[in-house]
This record gives C-alpha cells, structure tokens and sequence, in this order.
C-alpha cells in the first residue's frame, strides 16, 4: 500500500511539484524505516529490504491509476478485480499471466515433489550442495522424558511427538510452536502412525492400549485394547494398512503377549471396530513379535519374531479380508529388529541382531534371498567433521565432506558385539542402507548384495538407530548415533554432506513427506527440527527452551470405555482449554501466538491428489487380486509359494515338558515354576 500511494503521487502531472515533492519524501521516508516496504529473500533464506526503485522495476505493468483501480473496486465490492497473484495488488495485471519461472529453483522443488510416489529425475533433480544444505531450524521441547517417536504429518505442517512421559504432542513446524497435548496413555508411549488419509493418529503405548485421535481436533475416536480383562500386555508397535478397499483397512498391532491383532477401520466414520484379527505369526510358542510390515497396497502382511523366522500373510485370499498364512521363513538365526517392504513391494529387506540384513523376494513360487554380512569388527576411525553449521541467515558448504577410506587400520574394540541396529530402503529402491552399534554406515545392492561403500566409525563406536532415507531424492539419507551427531550422507558416493551436532543421544526420527525437513528426538524428551527453510521464522519458538500447556500433566479420570476426563473439572481430556504456553516450571513465555494458535491448520491432503493416489493404489490391489484367483485355477493363496530349497526349513514346534497341552496365550514366564525369593526388610531405607 506504501508502495502505491508513492507510486500516485510522483506520477502526477498537477500541480506541478507539490504531490512530487511529498512522494519523493514519502519513498525516503519508507526506504530508512523498516517494515514500510516489503521484503524480498534470497536463496539462502536471508532478508533483504528492496527499496522503492527496484519495486518499480519489478512491477512495470503496475500504472499510475492502480491505487485508484483498487480503491474503487473495494467501494464497489467487485471481487473479480481485487483477485491477484499472491494476494497483493502488485500481482494484478489486465494481462494473461504468463509463465515467468521457468526452471527457477522454486519450480524445480515444486515439480520434483508433486506426486508422493515420484522419485526426481536425474534432469529435474537439485544439486547436493543445494539439496544437502539442511540447517538447524528450532529444538521443541515439550516432554519431560526421553522421546523414542517422532512422525511428520502427510501436509508437512505437523510435527508429532511420543514420550516416556505417556503424553502426544503435536507441533507447528512452521514456527516450533506447540500446537496441541494429546493424553490419555497410562504408561510410555512406544509407536505412532498415520493413516494415508491424514486424519487419523493411532499411538501404542505400553499400558496395553491404542488409542486412535482425531489429528486436527485430538478427539479420541476409539481405544484398542490387547487384553480387556486380566492382566495387561504392553503394545510395541502400531500400523495403519494403506489398502484402497474397504474390507482390508486394518489397523496393525503388535503385543508383548506374541500376538498381532488387526483391527477394521472405517474411513467416512473415523472409527474402528472393538474386536480384532488375531495373527498368531510364532513358529514357537515361546517367541514374540519383533517387527511387523504391510506392503504398499495392502495385500501382504509380514511378521517378524525375536526367533529370527518371518511370515507372511495374505489378505486378499478371500473376499473377507481374512490373513491366510502363504510362507513360513526361517530368515535369520537371532531375533529380527526391521522389517521394511520396498516401495513397489516386490522385495522385503530384513534386520537382525546377528549382525546380518537380508532382502527376499518371490518369484514363480520361489524365495530368492540376498544377504548383507556386516558383524564382522571392522576398524575403528573417526569421521572428519563437516564444516560448522551455518548460523542463522549464513549458508553451508558448498562442496560435500568426504568421510574417511574403508581400510583404515585402528581395530575396533573385539569384546563388543556387533549387531544390525537399522535398515533402510532408499525411495528409488536401488540401495540399502544398514547401520550397527559400533558406528557403522553402510550401502548395498539389493539385487546383487555388492558393497556399495561401508563408512566404519562414521558414529565412533556408538549406536546408530535413526536411519532415514530422503522420500523423494535417493542420493540422500540421514543418520544419527549414540554419540550425539547426525549425518546427512552422498549415497552414491558414502561422503557426509554436513553433520549436526546435537549433544544427547538419538533415539528415533523421522522426514517429512517432501524431504524438506527432517526432525531427530532424543534423551533429553527434545525434538530438534532441521530443513531448508529460514531459521528467522522459528525466533519465537527459540526463546522458548521448554512448552507445555498447564494441563498437560494434571491428573485424569477413565471411564468404562477407557477415555479420559481431567481429574479437577470432570471435562473430557481433549476439550480441556489450551493455556499460555509455558516452561516445565509454570513460567508463562511473553511471546505468544494465543492458545488456540494452530488448531485451525488443515489435516488432509489435496483431494485431486488423494484421488489419483487412491486410485492408482486399487488398480495394483485389483490387479493382484486377479493374479491371485488366477493362480493354481483359481484355488486359494494359501496353497502359493514355497520356500526355496537353500533356506532352511522353518524350526518344528518344540513339545512342552508339562502334561497339559501348553495354550498359545500363555507366556514363557506363566510356564516357569514358582522362585523362592528372600524378602529384604527395606522399611528403614528413606
């Protein structure tokens, strides 16, 4: 508005220099005080102040009747004419628009994520140096104890949080602000997921629950218990089917009672049903599920177990959606840690604790696999460390930093144990990435199991656990150990394109949907947000070093259906009013956006989009369907594949010692005999 009422008076004609004068006062006036003009950013994130004469350049189809134009269709309330590009009246032109970006940066970003499924071309993909040049952006910290769970939402605008403090969170990743507390978990949380909708969250706890939220209000919309009655069996793990039918929406879980149990959901309703599927994947009776993966349309269901063998389920084999066991794998010698499907869900990549990585595939019948082998001790170096982190409004290094050659000679300790800690696709599936406890990254072929490259000590000798691969672009993962440090990686080539140095150990992680920011939670209950974006816009949040609301940990009542109330004004938990944000020890922060600041942020996707997705995720669904009944004439899937003759054999059941038949519910620790065990009087202990 600065900009056109200068621009009316120093195009006036009479009187002759009075309006002139004022104007050339008023665009000296606006160039030395800040805020009167608007401001432009590079590409690096930073402010710069345009001045009057370079608006004028950049806007020649703007006249001097503009500010005349506006105003009177503002009196007339013709909204045709106020419509504009990017809302303002600079953007108005009688003009067809044409297209001025070209292969801007900004256009290429656009059109290398506009479809989720859509990995960048090698012509439309970005430079590393540009790609690669994430920047801390904010630290959230809003949970009192360490946080194993961290979760983008499918908008990129959400950032979700689950703790040992039994409490949700969600965040603003647009500013770092707490937006929202979800309670009601009477012991920690152990897994969140989203359904591909956006609408729902599901989180597992190990109080024996699932509790299903609303995402944008955080209503609780079911609660999914193990065990109704007797004693509770914790929950270790939550999935959300991604089938574009009905009959094969489930919501997967995974109890300490070895057990998966697979509950319908209905997506018109946002509820789901009380009573489950109960997949009982243990070849023994005495193994538990470790790990648990749908494939990318919903028709395979896999389980892992602590017993190193894999199943796998099919849910199309009749029309009720009901899992039908179509191979038993004994894939690995000690328990499975992960369990990942690749994209297009041909290949399924496993991890174990014996150090090894294997990627199995079905072809005509047959279980092919290949294995990655890295429980060898390897050498011990330390990685050189990246350039320091820009600050903020100051840009990174341009060229990436190698990480050190794989034949260095300092061994690493021999007493330690090496074990596969992650695993990982990358989204064009034509690597693995492995990560172990003694600090190790590692690249692999998965069709070839040929070492790509093998990154020893990139961690030091700590635990690698947070290994994310970037879900648009392949030539980028991240990955974050034990000691305290997070690598951004070159895939192709194993060298570290910048390192962070967050100072706690690192527990879990997480990308957004668009790979433009990625967040890393850890012992201290903090999640720390990294991206490309400019770290100005998070200055508020920086101020706040903790944020809570002053209900987030007052006590709570539960009902016969196991949703909560709070304690003190008998008000469901979830429509308990949004204090000022403050610090863990009550002190209300100055700087506030308002307690309702982000509950209006919209939860699903572009409909066009979803559509096509949708769409595109029931034609393969139908396709295998028919592939299914087409097979062996049409007989049931149950009866398909069979494992290759160099995989060994599942391990037969072995016959329990006690007269009676052992029941499958029962746990290894109802079976064992009463200890006598001394009791020490500890009354005088304080």
């Amino acid at each position: 508005l600065n900009f056109l009422i200068a621009h009316y008076l120093s195009r006036q004609q009479q009187p002759a220099g009075a309006l002139r004068d004022t104007a050339a006062q008023l665009r000296r006036l606006m160039e030395q005080t800040p805020g009167m003009l608007p401001q432009r950013l590079d590409w690096q994130g930073r402010r710069h102040v345009s001045s009057y004469d370079e608006l004028a350049r950049g806007h020649p189809h703007v006249g001097a009747d503009e500010l005349l134009r506006v105003m009177q269709a503002r009196v007339e309330g013709n909204s045709a004419e106020l419509v504009t590009a990017g809302g303002t009246a600079l953007g108005r032109t009688r003009r067809k628009p044409r297209d001025t970006m070209g292969d801007a940066l900004t256009t290429r970003l656009r059109r290398r994520h506009g479809h989720p499924a859509q990995a960048a071309s090698r012509a439309q993909a970005l430079p590393l140096a540009v790609v690669g040049m994430y920047r801390r952006l904010v630290r959230c910290h809003g949970h009192k104890y360490p946080t194993f769970c961290a979760l983008f939402d499918r908008t990129g605008r959400r950032m979700i949080t689950g703790s040992d403090d039994y409490l949700v969170k969600i965040w603003c990743t647009r500013t770092g602000y707490l937006v929202n507390t979800f309670k009601g978990h009477q012991d920690v949380v152990t897994d969140i997921a989203l359904n591909t909708e956006n609408t729902l969250l599901a989180s597992a706890s190990a109080d024996g629950t699932v509790r299903v939220w609303n995402l944008k209000t955080g209503e609780p919309r079911a609660v999914l218990v193990a065990h109704a009655q007797g004693r509770s069996k914790g929950i270790i793990g939550v999935k959300f089917s991604p089938a574009a039918r009905a009959e094969l929406r489930f919501i997967a879980t995974a109890c300490d009672d070895g057990l998966c149990r697979l509950y319908r959901w209905d997506r018109e309703r946002l509820a789901a049903a009380a009573e489950p599927l109960v997949v009982d994947g243990r070849p023994q009776a005495r193994d538990a599920v470790s790990a648990f993966a749908f494939n990318h349309t919903g028709s395979r269901f896999a389980v892992a177990t602590t017993g190193g063998s894999i199943s796998m389920y099919s849910l199309i084999a009749d029309s009720a959606g009901t899992p039908q066991l179509i191979a038993r794998i004994t894939a690995h010698e000690e328990s499975i840690t992960t369990l990942v499907f690749s994209d297009d869900g041909a290949m399924l990549l496993s991890g174990s604790t014996d150090g090894t990585a294997k990627v199995w595939t079905c072809a005509g019948g047959r279980w092919d696999v290949v294995t990655f082998d890295i429980k060898e001790p390897p050498p011990l170096v330390e990685v050189p460390a990246a350039a320091d982190e820009p600050q903020p409004g100051e840009g990174g290094p341009a060229a990436p930093v190698e990480a050190p050659a794989a034949d260095a000679a300092s061994p690493a300790p021999a007493t330690k144990r090496v074990e596969t800690n992650q695993v990982a696709w990358a989204c064009d599936g034509t690597r693995v990435l492995i990560s172990n406890n003694v600090g190790t990254v590692a690249a692999f072929d998965p069709r070839t199991g040929r070492e790509c490259w093998r990154r020893r000590g990139a961690h030091g000798a700590a635990e690698v656990y947070v290994l994310l691969a970037h879900p648009r672009d392949a030539r980028v993962a991240v990955s974050g150990g034990y000691d305290g440090r997070a690598l951004a990686w070159d895939v192709a080539r194993g060298a570290v394109l910048r390192e962070f140095r967050v100072g706690e150990q690192l527990f879990d992680g997480s990308f957004s949907e668009d790979g433009r920011q990625f967040a890393l939670t850890g012992e201290s209950g903090a999640a720390t947000l990294f991206g490309l974006g400019a770290p100005w816009a998070y200055a508020d949040a920086a101020q706040m070093p903790e944020q809570m609301f002053d209900s987030d940990y007052t006590a709570t009542i539960m009902d016969e259906n196991r949703f909560v109330a709070d304690q003190q004004t008998q008000v469901p938990a979830y429509l308990v009013p949004h204090s000022l944000l403050m610090d863990f020890d009550g002190h209300v922060y100055r700087t506030q956006r308002g307690p309702r600041f982000g509950m209006a942020i919209e939860i699903g996707v572009d409909a066009a989009r979803f559509r096509r997705e949708d769409a595109a995720r029931r034609a393969e669904l139908d396709a295998e369907i028919g592939s299914e009944l087409a097979r062996d004439g049409g007989r049931a899937a149950a009866q398909g594949p069979r494992l290759l003759e160099a995989v060994r054999p599942a391990r037969p059941r072995r016959r329990a010692p006690r007269a009676q038949p052992v029941q499958r519910t029962e746990t290894i620790e109802e079976l064992l005999p009463p200890l006598p065990i001394p009791i020490v009087d500890d009354s005088s202990d304080e």
